[in-house]
């Protein structure tokens, strides 16, 4: 007998229950049989299969009694687990009634493999449980790339914003002694509203969910190592063995110790049950005539190795009814003096008018001081204006409502005199008067601190921020965040006491850089995952630990890049982007994004950083790069949000709807040519929306991919080696733009709609309803 698997027959004739301790494949042979899980009842007629996953509790009935007969297929969970180390915490949802288009075929797959195994099994051939061998393996390969659900990533209750950081606060923490308490402070909530949320959008209460969880994780140290049941519950999470104890029992209905014992005999046993021969003995010439004529029906064969696209089927059935927060945006130059350039200003206009603008950035006010202040200073005549030069540029920030952003190194005090120096003074006090005082409210200056230079610093801070303040007191003065990734600690107890009680007592905004790519060294990729959403909402946290409630401004941020600029142009990251952004604006008052490579680069000189891209809007020759279209398309979403979720945003606006899907892969940058790969990470996404009324639509759709919007990929057009003209720049800048298509679509049972999305591609579908 073969010890990786067991085939039993039987005629099913009362109704019965069962939890299964293997994962098992029911086939009908003959009659109908009802099934009832906890999340579905089907009725299951000859030829049909029904997978159960283990510890799945089932209940059938036959819906006639003398001709109903069934084929179990029992599969070794030693087997499972020595093929696939995830097994524990997957299940799949797998039978023959799936109505998805997408699944018949490899459903059809799945039935040609269960006939022949089970025929190969009844053979005479020697080599029988080998043939079967290969028919169980290809089974099992469809069922983990085409039909698993990871047990703790399903969102089984409606789509709640705080329900998701809360639940990828549980899931990245489950091994500690979390609290309710503690899991509500880091998500901003109270005890009670927590527990009444968690308990109304899941159904359980939270501690009843995280010991589940914990006992789910633990079952493979407990099956698979010699762990004492005492040191697996200090690892999961369990004050002690007891309560471990006490809780396995509570969902297995036996200790720790009777489970382990009882499933290596279940598992010993299972095999030997019934002898080959018996089983023959039952099973008649009719039953397996019927299954050779079940396989008789030809399927077109797909080879699921080339095919491991992931599938998600989203269900939205609920309404949350808030409104859409954009925030402002930062757009970072040098200094004033590159608004003296025209390629300068029609860039932010056009940022401007189809992204949104809020703040120009700025470094430095200018290099040195103009030639014309000189002169104002020898003749102190007024014929002679001190800072005339920029007239033009104060002009076009007024004209188009930007405000400005300074961010001002505090090095040293040496540095920091230069900005009280005379020059400085008379310029703000020249715009001051030129504006008649309307400009300058409209500045944010901050202050940056070096990360082990707090205490020594805290004089100056109030030195400089007091001559800022005499300038002008509506200018808002702010201190950039010297701490960050990976301990987010101070030097010592004195220096972030000094911060905390000398300096975030007077700033009026807080500001933070986060670039995972400087931090990180030789990264465990699940870092990268939401970085800076991450980062920010940590820094938030002891924020508000320390009773600190002030405008929070990302300044500068990246996501995950290649280590080269080769690399990196080839690695597409639009919906990294995307994935961030959804989750900042819920974060910080304004984010920060350098207009264009040439300044990015002007700005990091070193080799070091220049190596990685950060998040610039334009390429050379007025390109736009993904950046650029990730944000175009994140901003065209406007009204009410229905919902979100980790692939999605669901909105609506006088009665239209948007949808952004987006399939977020943070994988090694050194794989984004890897064709072969890169299929591996395709996301097929079916949504699903009760919400969205019946009803004709005309949808407007845009594809952000690699093809359609990539810099690096539309050069790629080209197969010359040698240096582009002006010319060819010009046009791939042209045709670098996201697809767009536009076709109607009738609704008849709410929102139904099916994306396929590569590794970081984002879709944008607009509805727009047609009168009927």
């Amino acid at each position: 007998m073969n010890k990786d698997y067991q085939i039993s027959y039987e005629v099913v004739s009362k109704s019965c229950e069962k939890t299964y301790t293997n994962l098992t494949c029911l086939l009908v042979v003959k009659g109908q049989l009802f099934l009832r899980t906890n999340t579905k009842q089907l009725t299951l007629k000859s030829g049909d299969f029904f997978f159960i996953n283990m510890n799945e509790h089932v209940e059938v009935e036959p819906v006639d009694k003398e001709l109903t007969k069934v084929f179990k297929l029992s599969i070794s969970n030693v087997y499972l687990l020595r093929h696939y180390e995830d097994f524990l915490t997957s299940q799949f949802n797998c039978h023959s009634l799936l109505t998805d288009p997408d699944d018949l075929n490899f459903v059809a797959q799945m039935k040609h493999h269960l006939f022949q195994l089970i025929l190969n099994f009844f053979s005479g051939e020697k080599s029988k449980y080998l043939k079967s061998t290969i028919h169980l393996q290809e089974l099992l390969l469809i069922l983990v790339e085409r039909f698993k659900v990871n047990i703790f990533n399903t969102r089984t209750f409606q789509y709640n914003e705080k329900l998701n950081t809360v639940f990828e606060y549980i899931h990245s923490h489950y091994r500690e002694p979390i609290t309710l308490g503690e899991v509500a402070r880091e998500c901003f909530m109270s005890t009670s509203s927590l527990s009444r949320l968690f308990q109304e959008h899941t159904g359980i209460k939270f501690n009843h969910y995280v010991n589940r969880l914990r006992i789910q994780m633990s079952l493979n140290d407990l099956l698979y190592t010699q762990d004492s049941v005492d040191q697996i519950a200090s690892n999961y999470g369990f004050s002690n063995s007891k309560t471990y104890r006490s809780q396995f029992s509570r969902f297995f209905e036996e200790s720790p110790t009777e489970y382990k014992r009882n499933f290596y005999k279940k598992e010993t046993t299972i095999v030997e049950k019934k002898a080959a021969i018996e089983l023959e003995e039952l099973v008649s010439n009719d039953d397996l005539e019927l299954l050779q004529k079940f396989m008789e029906v030809k399927t077109e064969r797909v080879n699921i190795t080339e095919s491991k696209s992931q599938k998600t089927t989203l269900q939205i059935d609920s309404v949350q009814n808030k409104p859409l927060v954009h925030s402002d945006v930062i757009i970072h130059i040098h200094s004033l003096e590159d608004l003296f350039l025209e390629e300068v200003k029609k860039q932010i206009i056009t940022i401007k008018e189809e992204i949104g603008c809020h703040y120009i950035g700025i470094q430095n006010l200018f290099k040195v001081a103009p030639s014309s202040y000189t002169v104002f200073e020898q003749t102190r005549m007024s014929l002679f204006s001190p800072f005339s030069r920029f007239d033009t540029v104060v002009d076009f920030i007024r004209t188009n409502h930007f405000g400005v952003y300074y961010q001002l190194n505090l090095k040293d005090y040496d540095q920091i005199t230069s900005f009280y120096n005379k020059d400085h003074q008379e310029f703000f006090k020249y715009i001051e008067y030129m504006t008649r005082n309307e400009f300058l409210p409209n500045w944010r200056i901050s202050i940056q601190f070096e990360r082990w230079e707090v205490a020594k610093s805290v004089k100056s801070f109030k030195e400089l921020r007091g001559k800022i303040k005499k300038i002008n007191d509506c200018i808002q003065v702010g201190v950039g965040l010297p701490t960050g990734y990976p301990n987010y600690a101070f030097r010592n107890e004195t220096e972030e006491l000094l911060f905390r009680e000398e300096i975030l007592n007077i700033a009026e905004f807080v500001s933070y850089k986060s670039e995972p790519n400087y931090t990180i060294k030789d990264p465990d990729l699940s870092k990268y995952e939401l970085f800076t959403s991450k980062d920010v909402q940590k820094m938030k946290n002891i924020l508000s630990s320390w009773g600190v409630d002030l405008p929070f401004i990302l300044s500068e941020w990246n996501t995950l890049t290649g280590s080269t600029r080769y690399t990196n142009s080839y690695f597409f990251r639009a919906a990294l982007i995307v994935h961030d952004l959804q989750k900042l604006d819920l974060l910080v008052d304004s984010y920060g994004f350098w207009l264009n490579t040439y300044l990015f680069e002007g700005n990091h000189c070193n080799i070091d950083s220049v190596k990685y891209d950060g998040l610039e809007v334009f390429h050379y020759y007025n390109c736009r790069r993904p950046v650029f279209f990730a944000l175009s398309l994140y901003k065209r979403l406007k009204g009410q949000i229905v919902a979100t979720g980790d692939h999605f945003i669901l909105t609506t606006v006088n009665g239209h709807y948007q949808l952004l899907t987006w399939n977020a892969q943070y994988i090694s940058p050194n794989l984004a040519t890897n064709e072969s790969y890169l299929k591996s990470k395709v996301l097929e996404l079916e949504i699903h929306s009760s919400t969205v009324p019946n009803g004709l639509y005309q949808i407007k759709k845009f594809t952000l991919s690699k093809e359609h919007g990539a810099v690096a990929y539309s050069y790629n057009r080209f197969s010359s080696q040698q240096i582009l003209d002006e010319e060819s720049h010009q046009y791939l800048s042209r045709i670098s733009h996201p697809k767009m298509n536009v076709f109607d679509k009738q609704f008849t049972d709410g929102l139904h709609m099916s994306c396929y999305l590569e590794a970081n591609n984002i879709c944008l579908y607009e509805f727009l309803k047609i009168d009927d």
